[in-house]
């Protein structure tokens, strides 16, 4: 994996960057597939081993298993009083990174060659989303109002204005479903699910709408959240999509397939 993504991999998921240098990895994230793929692959290996929050305690205990291994394993007879390789902070960084993707390798090689694996599912949550809904569609002639400009600072990624654009016009227009949906995925692309959450939970309580996003929209937004409990209650949600025949139902009826 490319050393100079994993650095700023960290600095993003750390909240080392400034306003500027975040939206400017954000947009490449969006566009280039390569570099998107890499960041939830260390965002996984992130989640699962935690080595970004290790203390340094964690660290010297590392360099004494690896004194041992040095001396069980590598070191000749002839080079016996030879120096032993510490890790320092980064190069620690960089031995975790390489025993994960060895595990990484061993998992996909397991799931390709010997049996179907239980999915990513926040990968596949968050691929969808950068892939179908960071763009909203515009009314041609209509760029003006607020619900049109709303939908621009959004295609722009300037989800904190078209956020003020939504919730002004939700204020006059407290039923208007296109506002409310517009509102959900504005909060989701600035990393606000849990308002996200709320306007996808009311949407998906009205039912004068032909075709209703709401049930699909929160188990994307709790797929990407990927809290302790957020999985479950995800599949609950793909199964009310279904199960109501409501948007999203054929992707969430393939989507289920991955939680076994």
């Amino acid at each position: 994996m490319n050393e100079i993504w994993i650095e700023k991999f960290e600095d993003y998921l750390l909240n080392r960057m400034s306003a500027g240098d975040k939206q400017d990895f954000e947009d490449k994230l969006a566009s280039d597939m390569e570099m998107r793929e890499a960041f939830n692959v260390f965002k996984a290996i992130e989640t699962d081993m935690g080595y970004l929050s290790a203390s340094r305690e964690e660290t010297a205990a590392l360099n004494e298993t690896l004194d041992s291994l040095n001396d069980k394993y590598i070191r000749s007879q002839s080079d016996l009083q030879g120096k032993t390789v510490h890790l320092n902070e980064k190069n620690r960084k960089f031995f975790f990174m390489g025993i994960a993707a060895a595990l990484v390798l061993i998992v996909v090689s397991y799931v390709v060659f010997v049996g179907k694996g239980p999915a990513n599912m926040n990968q596949t949550a968050e691929e969808y989303f950068a892939s179908n809904l960071l763009q909203l569609g515009q009314t041609m002639g209509s760029s003006q109002d607020s619900l049109q400009l709303g939908i621009a600072a959004y295609n722009k990624k300037e989800y904190d204005l078209a956020q003020a654009y939504f919730e002004g016009l939700l204020e006059k227009e407290p039923e208007n479903a296109e506002v409310l949906k517009n509102l959900g995925l504005a909060q989701l692309a600035n990393g606000e699910y849990d308002n996200a959450i709320a306007q996808f939970e009311r949407l998906s309580q009205r039912d004068d709408l032909l075709n209703n996003p709401g049930l699909f929209f929160h188990a994307i937004t709790l797929l990407i959240r990927n809290e302790k409990g957020d999985r479950e209650m995800a599949k609950d949600k793909l199964e009310q999509v279904v199960a109501a025949q409501s948007e999203g139902s054929r992707l969430a009826a393939e989507w289920l397939e991955g939680f076994e």
